[in-house]
């Protein structure tokens, strides 16, 4: 947050013209950036026309476009995405004419809409002449891909929103788009192999195998499949549950650095672009993340790792799955695999598809390696898919999953084309609405790296600072103070970065130390209206949380907001002379019900000591899906009887981001001491931060058993449903049965019998589902192994934190052997909430086979059998 500072009339007025000076400064040269010189639009509109001339040429006479230039056989779903778009970029430069380009567009909507789907959905792959699918990675693979057809989509629904002229031609593709995305049917990739619906999307179905070998679309997989999920919600003929966004896709997100400049890890840049390409997020914000600053910091960390450890005095960036010396690779930060450092390949597409995000930086290296690498990496297309410089390897290929952020980025830098688009179609305003997107006057977070929400300028009776001891969400609010009483005109303004109001129907904000705030917005040509309040939250904190609506009568502009201002009326309540403010949003729907309060909190001792299991019961509440977003559990040592004992009693993290998910009614919680009294209360909140009452708190007294030196996890002994770990396998591949025929103690042991066939099957698994989730107290895993193999141990917190500890072999063919792992190589605090454990029987081959049988599996101190 950026603030001009005045105390009163006459005093600080240097300070004040200096920090208005930096301030409009800062503004000015931030608008620079987005608006590149005549130096920079010559260099951008050659990048930029070269990369639209790949898809203009490089297409068989049905439209289809070559999926990468040295196969002129192979086309895929993603590849049309860009394709369509592209074409809509080159009409609006004048490279092809508006009728040529919708011609191409219309005859590319017909190609498709003969081309073999399965539910509507596309597969990835398709042989250009003969139209027929071509299998992904096996002969059984070549049934619907639901994230290549989501790009399709994209593509689909711009053309949609950018030939919308009275015109026979431009009229068939709006009939045509519309038809192809109302026939994907998103709603049945929610299957699993069992037929159970799920709150994650599954990429691949097929004929042969249906949902058995899909594997999920989640976020610390590939975080460009948030597009999948924003079109699933909005379709209006198959669209996806609510709950999907918050209760599946963003339960996966793997976080990187602390706040408020931490972002969400996913190595390939790409994976951190695509989206922006066709969702305008700037500004924008759900309760998870602002996606936008999101991808300027991983875009950053990419950066400066390339420039520190790969390529030192040289402006050459960008790692994202391309082409390597030894085939098509996934290079990145945090770099997952050893050859992105050996091999320091960097891809051109990834500085220019960071042009929204950091412009100075992107194309800074753009032209570089134009100036100082085109003799080799310079074509009829512009950039060739990648280089390093390190190896002397360079790259002949063209690929279109690089051509289309090239120009599609481009544009959007230049003048915001597709995002425009895009943004027009309802459905995708629906989603975001349905994914619970607000748009963000401010939030005070003040995060250092990254452009403030607003600037900021009190009236001269006021001073303004960030307050990080009172604040409603998140690190800060904005404490208003003033000496001489309000007269109801003095105004604190913001100056949003966020000029487009019009998607919305209310500004949001939180209050505290005043009833009631007068507020005001002027759009670009100095209309101004006084907003009405329309809703209102007290809590007993002394927070208020206040809706205003925007007019829908006025001859405001709400798409030109410049100014939105502040102040308390003459006759308003004030306590004292301060008042704060925190989280003003733009939102469309005005939620005033809280949840109910949470009822049948229970906590029990779990078998680990010093672990506790506590369960509840779903607070009602008026969300989509009917329950909360999330639920805020906290403990004491002393009794929670009233809201600022609950306040001041400790949360119950069990969560690296710090919230229990509202579709989560369970959880185990360790590190406490045996023998002492705990008590636990626990709150609902809602998407719109309402409050539930707090619930009645629950007593439990922790016997006083130490842990023992050696904690048995499983024996094996009892039968499969009685047993303290539920054991599964990951494929039909892997069989698993309690045996009595060979046994190293007690009554039985765990037979495994494998056998890898294909590449499908090198991570074959069985997992152990625990009913403790604390492993802090032990050091090492043991268990005894009969039959000579490999295993690889890896940790589970759920579905998107998993921990590798390593691998281990046993000794002996025929006979019973220990196998140890250190779980010291596991950060302690992501011991403390372990839902499973995973083995993996020779990890990583293939074409082997094989029956072994484990028993005694335990915890200790000592790093003995």
């Amino acid at each position: 947050m950026k603030v001009y500072t005045a105390r009163r009339a006459g005093a600080y007025k240097p300070l004040k013209l200096i920090l208005l000076t930096v301030a409009i400064l800062a503004a000015r040269n931030a608008a620079a950036l987005q608006q590149p010189d005549s130096s920079d639009n010559d260099f951008l509109d050659m990048l930029e026309h070269k990369a639209c001339d790949y898809f203009i040429h490089e297409c068989g006479t049905n439209g289809l476009v070559q999926d990468r230039s040295s196969d002129t056989s192979l086309t895929s779903a993603s590849a049309a995405g860009f394709q369509l778009s592209a074409f809509c970029a080159a009409a609006e430069r004048g490279w092809i004419t508006r009728s040529d380009a919708a011609e191409k567009v219309l005859l590319l909507l017909k190609t498709y809409a003969r081309l073999p789907c399965f539910h509507g959905i596309f597969a990835h792959y398709y042989d250009i002449p003969s139209e027929k699918v071509v299998p992904l990675a096996s002969p059984a693979d070549d049934g619907a891909d639901l994230y290549e057809t989501a790009y399709l989509m994209a593509g689909v629904l711009t053309c949609r929103a950018y030939f919308n002229r009275d015109d026979p031609t431009e009229e068939n593709i709006r009939q045509l788009a519309t038809r192809l995305y109302n026939d994907v049917e998103w709603d049945w990739m929610l299957q699993d192999a069992e037929g159970n619906r799920r709150n994650t999307l599954a990429r691949y179905w097929s004929p042969h195998n249906g949902f058995q070998r899909a594997r999920r679309l989640r976020a610390d997989i590939d975080l460009s499949s948030m597009l999948v999920y924003i079109l699933a919600l909005g379709s209006p003929s198959h669209p996806i549950p609510p709950q999907c966004w918050s209760q599946g896709w963003t339960r996966d997100y793997q976080w990187m650095g602390t706040p408020p400049s931490r972002f969400i890890a996913c190595p390939p840049l790409y994976a951190h672009q695509y989206p922006h390409i066709w969702i305008n997020l700037r500004g924008m914000k759900d309760r998870h993340a602002d996606y936008f600053h999101n991808s300027i910091r991983a875009t950053r960390a990419n950066r400066r790792y390339c420039l520190e450890q790969l390529y030192p005095g040289k402006n050459i960036w960008g790692l994202t799955s391309c082409d390597g010396p030894s085939g098509y690779s996934i290079y990145g930060y945090p770099p997952k695999l050893g050859e992105t450092d050996r091999e320091a390949v960097i891809a051109p597409t990834a500085a220019a598809g960071s042009l929204i995000f950091t412009p100075y930086a992107a194309l800074s290296t753009l032209r570089v390696m134009y100036r100082d690498y085109r003799k080799k990496l310079w074509g009829r297309y512009g950039f060739h898919d990648a280089f390093s410089p390190r190896l002397d390897w360079y790259d002949a290929d063209y690929l279109a999953v690089d051509q289309g952020p090239i120009a599609l980025m481009a544009e959007n830098f230049r003048s915001g084309l597709i995002q425009s688009c895009f943004m027009r179609n309802e459905c995708v305003r629906t989603a975001l609405d349905l994914a619970g997107f607000v748009g963000v006057v401010d939030d005070f977070e003040n995060a250092p790296d990254v452009s403030p929400y607003a600037l900021w300028q009190p009236s001269t009776a006021f001073s303004i600072r960030l307050d990080s001891r009172l604040k409603r969400a998140g690190r800060h609010s904005l404490k208003i103070e003033s000496k001489t009483p309000f007269n109801g005109t003095d105004a604190i303004t913001a100056f949003p970065q966020r000029h487009d109001f019009s998607p919305y129907s209310y500004v949001s904000l939180w209050i505290h130390g005043t009833d009631r705030l007068t507020v005001t917005i002027r759009d670009r040509r100095n209309n101004h209206s006084t907003l009405m309040e329309v809703g209102r939250v007290s809590e007993n904190t002394g927070w208020q949380h206040v809706y205003y609506a925007l007019p829908t009568d006025s001859p405001l502009d709400l798409a030109t907001i410049e100014k939105i201002s502040f102040s308390p009326p003459a006759d308003a309540h004030l306590p004292s002379t301060s008042f704060n403010l925190d989280e003003i949003i733009l939102v469309n729907r005005l939620d005033t019900q809280p949840p109910e309060m949470v009822t049948g909190l229970h906590a029990v001792p779990s078998r680990m000591p010093g672990e506790v299991m506590i369960s509840w019961d779903p607070a009602p509440d008026d969300e989509p899906g009917g329950i909360p977003f999330r639920y805020d559990l906290r403990f004491s040592y002393r009794p929670i009887r009233s809201e600022n004992d609950f306040a001041r009693a400790l949360p119950v993290l069990p969560a690296p981001d710090g919230y229990l998910s509202g579709a989560s009614t369970n959880i185990h919680f360790g590190g406490l001491r045996p023998g002492i009294t705990c008590h636990f209360a626990i709150r609902a909140e809602d998407t719109s931060r309402n409050l539930s009452p707090v619930s009645p708190d629950v007593a439990l007294t922790l016997p006083r058993t130490p842990p023992p030196p050696v904690f048995m996890v499983d024996d094996f002994d009892s039968p499969a449903e009685l047993s303290p770990v539920a054991w599964t396998p990951s494929s039909p591949s892997l069989h698993l049965s309690r045996s009595d025929e060979n046994a190293l103690q007690g009554a039985r042991s765990l037979k495994i019998t494998f056998t890898k066939k294909s590449s499908q099957d090198r991570w074959l698994h069985f997992r152990g589902d625990l009913d403790f989730r604390d492993l802090t107290q032990y050091r090492y895993l043991t268990l005894w192994v009969y039959g000579k193999t490999t295993l690889l141990l890896k940790l589970s917190g759920g579905e998107s934190r998993r921990f590798e500890v390593g691998t281990a072999s046993s000794a002996l063919e025929d006979g019973w052997a220990p196998i140890i792992f250190d779980l010291g190589k596991v950060p302690r605090n992501e011991r403390r909430s372990i839902s499973s454990i995973l083995f993996f029987p020779r990890p990583g081959e293939t074409n082997c086979s094989g029956t072994i049988f484990i028993d005694s599996l335990k915890l200790s101190n000592e790093r003995s059998p």
